[in-house]
């Protein structure tokens, strides 16, 4: 926390974890990690020759006529920014503001609903990854949780469960300041993102909690019955 608002290079922030011991071996469990995904948007730099805000921008974000989105720079000044905020003991105050370079490939993207929605038809669409590049992000992997059913937990970046009764896979992210979350109903080809400017946030806007309550609003009718209260 005492340098998430300064630059750091690629290279010396993969040096800080580089050495660190595996959890376990591949393939015998599963745990979301930021350090992995850092890594894997720094491999893309490596292969492309290029930034990762530039590869994504040429390869996705202009195709797809996503203008406001990209990889956050302290130094640019974007039209309406949102600011992050923590509300605690009763009121708001300003979050910390992180340094980008130090989410990378984990999450420095900026971006605007109106581009979220671009980027969810495309997605969902087949217009940025073949059918088997989905089918295989759709299918989880052993987790080794044993609570998990065999159709629950994590594919290649996408939570899989179902609300319900209704399969869905979903997502959620955040940092001091910001809180995400997309919920994507995959046979009623329904989505819902949520997006707040507050980590940690005030009461009844946690954005997993919300989504599921909109999805639950449209399709109560096709979910299964809730228990009774009691």
């Amino acid at each position: 926390m005492e340098t998430v608002s300064v630059y750091i290079a690629p290279e010396d922030l993969i040096k800080s974890f580089k050495n660190d011991p595996y959890d376990f071996d591949p393939g015998k469990k599963w745990l979301y990690n930021n350090s992995g995904y850092f890594l894997l948007g720094h491999i893309i730099e490596k292969v492309s020759g290029q930034s990762y805000g530039d590869y994504l921008k040429r390869e996705f974000f202009d195709p797809l006529g996503m203008k406001n989105t990209g990889v956050h720079n302290w130094s640019e000044i974007l039209e309406h920014e949102a600011e992050g905020y923590a509300f605690e003991s009763g009121r708001f105050t300003k979050a910390p503001n992180w340094d980008m370079s130090r989410a990378g490939g984990a999450g420095a993207l900026y971006s605007t609903v109106d581009d979220l929605y671009l980027w969810n038809e495309a997605v969902f669409g087949g217009k940025v990854l073949g059918a088997e590049s989905l089918k295989a992000a759709f299918t989880p992997v052993n987790t080794g949780i044993a609570e998990l059913g065999p159709e629950e937990g994590y594919g290649y970046g996408w939570g899989i469960a179902s609300v319900r009764g209704l399969k869905e896979v979903q997502h959620g992210g955040g940092l001091h300041g910001f809180l995400s979350h997309l919920k994507r109903l995959r046979d009623e080809q329904f989505t819902v993102v949520v997006l707040a400017n507050s980590s940690p946030p005030p009461p009844n806007l946690d954005p997993g909690w919300l989504a599921k309550e909109i999805a639950q609003v449209y399709f109560y009718e096709k979910m299964e019955k809730k228990p009774a209260a009691r």
